[in-house]
């Protein structure tokens, strides 16, 4: 599996480019790397709707940035996502977290009624579990034509691989463990 930066210079060093199959040139073999079989190359940072497969803070940014992008708008407009968590930024769990705080904030700013989550991965998704759980009407909206965001499995070689969700991690107290049972 190879992911991030170091994915890139490996295919920028076989000059693998749009599309191309990643044994387009054949990867060379010895007895340590047996001959690839099967792959999937995944672009998130060319996904127009994830932009990137976790957010990370630039220069001179800190976790205050987070909690600016946390922050609601006239407690009508509420975010969430891993960008926005200050505990465990760029992960599944804070995708979670953000999703839960801001069902949290929903709750305790909006009056009885419709509320609409725009986004089925883990954050829309955790948000509009707990706002159901507490009695509120929910209704999500998803551009893809699957749920899970940036989170995505897939078969290579007949086995289920995650093409997404970065780092999953920590099985205890981990609320995602459940998720998965």
């Amino acid at each position: 599996v190879l992911a991030g930066l170091s994915s890139l210079v490996l295919a920028t060093t076989l000059g693998c480019g749009r599309g191309d199959r990643i044994t387009d040139p054949p990867l060379p073999t010895t007895p340590r790397l047996p001959a690839v079989v099967d792959h999937r190359i995944t672009r998130w940072g060319q996904d127009p709707w994830a932009r990137g497969s976790y957010s990370y803070l630039g220069p001179g940014a800190s976790s205050a940035t987070r909690r600016m992008l946390a922050r609601p708008i006239d407690d009508r407009l509420f975010f969430a996502g891993e960008a926005t968590d200050t505990e465990h930024p760029a992960t599944v769990h804070g995708a979670l977290a953000s999703g839960q705080r801001a069902a949290v904030e929903v709750q305790a700013a909006s009056k009885p009624g419709l509320i609409v989550v725009v986004g089925a991965g883990v954050a829309g998704l955790g948000a509009a579990r707990d706002l159901t759980a507490a009695g509120r009407e929910v209704v999500v909206l998803e551009s893809r034509q699957r749920i899970g965001g940036r989170v995505w499995s897939d078969t290579v070689g007949g086995a289920p691989v995650d093409l997404g969700g970065s780092w999953l991690h920590g099985l205890r107290d981990n609320p995602l463990t459940d998720l998965a049972a």
